[in-house]
């Protein structure tokens, strides 16, 4: 997989080493789409949780990036002027 920008790639090999660190399989995390996960099931509640996971997942990354990316830092050397 391709990145644009070396820093979003450590973030997402960092993100996919957590998944597996927490018993998904390399298999599983290798790609970020739910094409596999929506063939494996025919319950249409298990299809909505995994649908709600996928829309909240994506949220949760413009978020991210909204703060990762775009929060101006101000530095201040604690001497104020008078």
């Amino acid at each position: 997989m391709a990145f644009q920008n070396e820093r979003h790639e450590k973030l997402y090999n960092r993100l996919k080493d957590d998944a597996i660190k927490r018993g998904f399989t390399p298999e599983e995390v290798s790609t970020p789409y739910l094409d596999k996960l929506s063939k494996q099931t025919k319950s249409g509640r298990i299809m909505k949780m995994i649908s709600l996971a996928y829309h909240l997942g994506q949220m949760r990354g413009v978020k991210m990036c909204d703060e990762l990316f775009h929060t101006e830092i101000t530095l201040r050397d604690g001497i104020e002027e008078k």
